[in-house]
């Protein structure tokens, strides 16, 4: 009398040594979550440590994480560039302190001492009314910067 086949376990690799799930299956789970290990094995129905025995038995899986992790980092910088271009000032800030380093942006922060100035208007500067601000056009009429006088206290 032949001997019944055991019903496949819950683990990756069957009674007769062969695998549960193709390499091709652990990296389509790994692309999908963006190369974290745990949530491709809940994907899959198995443990982290499975997918660690599948890298460990195919290394070029190791490629399929890294290339879904830069895909997650292109995705988060077209995001913050999003919120940049719809003026999100702490998107903004987070950039430059991040990527602009080589230009003086960066995390620390830097005492400023506020200087105060006196500026002595000409006699004949027009000071213009609040009815005026209301209807200043984009078009500004020079000031002649030479002529104000300015006192550094």
């Amino acid at each position: 009398m032949l001997a019944k086949r055991p019903k496949r376990s819950r683990r990756h690799v069957d009674h007769y040594g062969s695998l549960k799930y193709s390499k091709q299956d652990v990296a389509i789970a790994l692309k999908v979550n963006r190369g974290f290990k745990s949530h491709a094995a809940k994907a899959l129905g198995c443990t982290a440590k499975t997918i660690d025995e599948y890298i460990e038995r195919y290394p070029d899986l190791l490629r399929v994480i890294e290339a879904a992790k830069e895909a997650g980092l292109d995705d988060a910088e077209s995001s913050m560039f999003d919120h940049m271009d719809d003026g999100n000032w702490k998107a903004t800030q987070f950039y430059l302190a991040t990527q602009g380093k080589s230009r003086g942006y960066g995390q620390e922060t830097e005492k400023v001492v506020a200087k105060t100035y006196n500026i002595k208007l000409p006699d004949n500067f027009p000071v213009p009314t609040l009815d005026a601000l209301r209807n200043v056009t984009p078009v500004a009429e020079a000031i002649d910067v030479d002529a104000l006088e300015v006192n550094q206290t």
